[in-house]
């Protein structure tokens, strides 16, 4: 092994241990686990604090995702039966990738933050990683082994998604002649 390789194998052991600590330790009251699958067990009508404790421990972590999440949530946007089965061209991933980051720009600071630039580099990341996969016609679409990180993904950005569309919905009512 290079320096370099041994850095990044101890880095991702280090990142899964932590995030196991996490889930094990310091969040058992807000999840169940069942395998090594970790779930919120809160009902937002009775556990209204739980969601907030989350939602604070989501913040804290996206950036150690928000590269691969703004992938796929952009893959996501296709719908279920195109992200899952019938995937969409790399060209198509790529450029979706990219109006989702001009939205959001403004959201996120953290290093090696995904620009348009590096759009591609992800999404070969995600492949090398078994969370999406390409197939033969060169559609990328969401791997089997990948459903449980791609859904993870997804659940770290949609809020923050959630919450531009629900702004602009309300901006756009406030708009003269338009019902």
């Amino acid at each position: 092994h290079t320096p370099h390789t041994h850095t990044k194998a101890v880095s991702r052991i280090s990142c899964t241990a932590a995030v196991r600590t996490a889930c094990e330790v310091h969040l058992a009251k807000f999840l169940t686990s069942r395998k090594d699958v970790f779930e919120p067990s809160v009902t937002p009508r009775v556990d209204y604090k739980n969601v907030l404790m989350l939602s604070y421990y989501r913040n804290l972590l996206i950036h150690l995702f928000a590269n691969e999440a703004f992938v796929a949530v952009a893959l996501n946007s296709f719908g279920r039966e195109a992200a899952w089965e019938g995937g969409v061209t790399l060209d198509r991933l790529v450029t979706e990738t990219g109006f989702l980051l001009d939205i959001l720009s403004g959201e996120f600071e953290y290093p090696n933050k995904l620009t348009k630039d590096t759009v591609r580099n992800t999404i070969d990341f995600m492949i090398k990683t078994g969370t999406l996969q390409l197939d033969k016609q060169g559609r990328v679409h969401v791997a089997p082994s990948g459903e449980t990180r791609f859904a993870l993904l997804c659940g770290l950005l949609w809020p923050f998604v959630d919450a531009y569309w629900s702004a602009a919905l309300s901006l756009f009512k406030l708009l003269p002649g338009i019902s």
